[in-house]
C-alpha cells in the first residue's frame, strides 16, 4: 500500500525543533522594518521641516529686499535734490 499522506508527528517534531529560531529571526526581521519605517518617517519630517524653514527664509528676505528698495529711492532722490544745491 502506498501511503500519500504526510508523517504528521515528523513534521510537527521538526516544527517543535525549529520554533524558536524561527520566532527570533522573525522577531528581528518585524523590528527591522519597523525601525526602517520610522527612519523613514523621521527623514520625512526633518525635510518637510526645512523645506518649511526655507520658505520662510525666502520670504523674509524678499520682504527685506523690497523695503530695502523703497529706502534706496528715497536716498537716490535726497542725493539728487543735494546735488541740485551744490
Amino acid at each position: 500500500m502506498i501511503n500519500l499522506l504526510p508523517d504528521t508527528k515528523n513534521i510537527i517534531t521538526n516544527w517543535m525543533r525549529y520554533k524558536g529560531v524561527v520566532g527570533v529571526i522573525s522577531s528581528f526581521v518585524l523590528g527591522g522594518y519597523i525601525l526602517a519605517a520610522a527612519g523613514s518617517a523621521g527623514w520625512w519630517l526633518f525635510l518637510t521641516r526645512q523645506d518649511e524653514a526655507v520658505k520662510a527664509e525666502i520670504e523674509s528676505l524678499t520682504s527685506q529686499i523690497i523695503d530695502l528698495k523703497g529706502t534706496e529711492t528715497a536716498v537716490r532722490v535726497v542725493d539728487e535734490r543735494v546735488g541740485v544745491v551744490n
